[in-house]
């Protein structure tokens, strides 16, 4: 007995545009059965929605990608056999055949059909005649987009290929569909408010009640999209009184990383603004580097004035005398730069601060005085710059027993820099490396593959990779053109064996990221060969061809009498020893793993990672996790602990491994 359906014959057509229901056959190939579906048509875009209720759509056809429409005679019509027993399919049936596939629709009345094949193909007729010579464009009305890539939708285990450009969003099932201009869905930006989860999740709210859940693979992918969708909402709702404001200043009328003419973005605690391609690598460093702030949307620049004017008073050209006094001399980037190099370049400057002025640099009693008078002198420049270089805003003004940050209220500028930056990483800027050590490092190349995993440590997947220049860039498998990430090898602080049940497997500890990268070579050789390429290039000292290893890292060392300092660590399972090189003195120390050592694990868990300061965080290392090795003399300790708490753990289990193995 056939099953009852709803009748699809009732639609809605005022000349060019037309709605109403109709069936419509399944599946690219058309293998699938019969669906109603709610079309609309508005004259240059036909669309089909799951009821007429649902806001988003399906599937998006412009005319511009039609080629015909096809009647099917009544021996043509196409059902499949479930159809056919349940009584479904359409009677009056045709073709909608565009550039990239063909669509079958139809209706169960002849005058429904009729209609929309009239109407569709005096469209198509229209769109000919008024552009003969149009070529096909690849991608539409979207091509050359301002950010396009992959992204998840809510809960779907697969990523839609998403393309932003000017204010709209357009998703699609791939990147085939992108080119052939066939969207699943278009939003636009003016309608939406963006909201950040977490820090690879976003939720995307549209007027009428849509919400989209959009998860990215890395917080970098995170922060591009949240930045460009931001400028795009900014954009829509044409809000540029503080853009105009700040581009009142000379200084401020370009990108201050790439010069890019577009200054829709603000580092409120750096004083400098940008572009939203260099805006989205900002981001990514973290609000404890740069606090970005969207010069279109957020109101703090009409809560709070002196935000402002510290764009005034610091502004792109002054801020670059300091982070960008030593340009270097194969880069310079600019609005059409790729992003990976983009990203590592914005890196380098205000992370690394690879770049800074470096010079009367003193020691930090002479930094804190001077900060002081330039804070009293209201010197704005010179605070930001002794600000970078570790002053403390806390400390005190010995003729007026008031802290910098008393001081600074005399100046609301100031006080509103040291305000804005009270929770900066300020890293302090560390000595530029020797020449010697620049030829070691760069002299360093490895290629050749390797498995990876991502963040979660669980599938390996084949990468081509390349050490070269102090940064491991790894490809897909048989691509050096896809570029996948990078690894700067002066963020790595430990390169170890990893604990895991692939063999040849190694880690490294990438510290400004607090993320661990786990690589596996194919056979031994291998194995150590990419090792002790990633020890030569990170190492500040030189290594032996010949030198085997388990761990090899910079930690935190001290004794019972010292103060915490930064060593190099260089454990060996073969021969069960700890070298210890103390990178203050180039004091070494030999500790070996035998019968009647103690090892003890204290403050378990608790690890804070700080900047490389050998003295005024002792405090603050002291309640961090560390290992206490007790020799059998007892005589002395040496307490050790890592710069991301897993490379604790890992010393210690090695460590306490090794003492077994001994002790049988």
């Amino acid at each position: 007995m056939a099953s009852k359906r709803t009748s699809i014959s009732s639609y809605q057509n005022d000349g060019e545009q037309m709605k109403g229901f109709l069936l419509k056959r399944g599946g690219a190939d058309l293998k699938y059965g019969w669906k109603k579906r709610w079309f609309t048509f508005d004259g240059t875009c036909l669309k089909y929605f799951e009821s007429d209720k649902c806001p988003v759509s399906l599937r998006i056809i412009p005319v511009s990608i039609m080629k015909q429409v096809k009647r099917l005679a009544e021996n043509s019509r196409k059902s499949s056999v479930t159809d056919r027993l349940l009584g479904n399919g359409a009677k009056f049936q045709f073709e909608l055949v565009c550039v990239d596939r063909t669509y079958m629709i139809g209706s169960d009345t002849e005058e429904t059909s009729i209609a929309w094949e009239q109407t569709l193909e005096n469209a198509i007729q229209n769109y000919k005649e008024s552009q003969p010579s149009a070529e096909f464009v690849v991608g539409g009305d979207m091509q050359r987009p301002d950010l396009a890539g992959f992204i998840r939708f809510d809960n779907n285990s697969l990523p839609y290929y998403v393309a932003l450009k000017n204010e709209v969003l357009k998703y699609y099932r791939n990147e085939e569909d992108y080119n052939f201009c066939s969207a699943i869905h278009e939003i636009e930006m003016g309608m939406t408010s963006v909201k950040e989860i977490d820090r690879v999740t976003i939720s995307l709210n549209v007027a009428n009640n849509q919400s989209f859940t959009l998860r990215f693979d890395t917080v970098q992918d995170a922060a591009n999209w949240v930045t460009a969708m931001t400028s795009a909402l900014g954009k829509a709702l044409g809000n540029t009184k503080f853009v105009d404001e700040v581009r009142q200043s000379e200084a401020n009328r370009k990108c201050v990383d790439c010069n890019s003419t577009e200054t829709l973005w603000a580092s409120i605690n750096l004083g400098i603004v940008m572009c939203t391609n260099c805006a989205g690598c900002h981001r990514s460093l973290g609000t404890s580097i740069s606090k970005i702030r969207s010069l279109c949307l957020d109101n703090i620049f009409e809560q709070n004035p002196k935000v402002l004017q510290l764009l005034d008073e610091i502004g792109n050209e002054r801020a670059n005398t300091f982070w960008y006094k030593n340009p270097p001399d194969d880069r310079q980037i600019t609005r059409e730069t790729p992003f990976m190099i983009r990203r590592r370049h914005i890196h380098e400057k205000y992370a690394q601060k690879k770049f800074v002025d470096r010079s009367n640099r003193d020691l930090q009693e002479k930094i804190d005085c001077d900060f002081i008078l330039a804070i009293t002198s209201g010197d704005i420049l010179n605070v930001m710059k002794l600000f970078f270089w570790g002053a403390n805003i806390y400390g005190f003004c010995p003729q007026s027993s008031q802290t910098a940050m008393e001081l600074a209220g005399e100046y609301p500028f100031i006080k509103e820099f040291l305000l804005q930056n009270e929770h900066t990483n300020i890293d302090a800027v560390s000595p530029p490396k020797t020449e010697e050590q620049e030829k070691r490092v760069s002299s360093v190349y490895c290629e050749g593959y390797l498995d990876k995993t991502g963040p979660n440590l669980k599938r390996f997947m084949k990468r081509r990779c390349i050490l070269n220049h102090g940064t491991l860039t790894y490809y897909n498998e048989n691509s050096k053109s896809t570029e996948r990430g990078d690894i700067r090898l002066s963020d790595v602080v430990c390169i170890a064996n990893a604990n895991c049940k692939r063999p040849y497997a190694f880690d490294v500890s990438n510290k400004p990221k607090q993320r661990i990268y786990r690589f596996a070579a194919e056979d031994e050789d291998n194995f150590l060969k990419w090792k002790l390429s990633f020890a030569k290039a990170m190492s500040p000292v030189d290594m032996d061809e010949d030198d085997e290893f388990a761990l090899f890292g910079i930690f935190y060392t001290k004794t019972h009498l010292s103060q915490w300092t930064r060593s190099l660590l260089v454990f060996s399972e073969h021969h069960a020893a700890l070298r210890i090189t103390n990178l203050r003195d180039d004091c070494e120390t030999t500790i070996r793993i035998e019968k009647g050592i103690q090892l003890f694990q204290k403050n378990l868990k608790k690890h804070k990672v700080l900047r490389d300061d050998e003295t005024i965080y002792s405090a603050t290392l002291n309640q961090n996790c560390y290992i206490e090795i007790i020799p059998p003399d007892m005589t002395h300790v040496t307490s050790i602990q890592g710069q991301l708490l897993d490379d604790t753990t890992r010393l210690f289990q090695l460590l306490e491994d090794s003492l077994t193995s001994s002790s049988k």
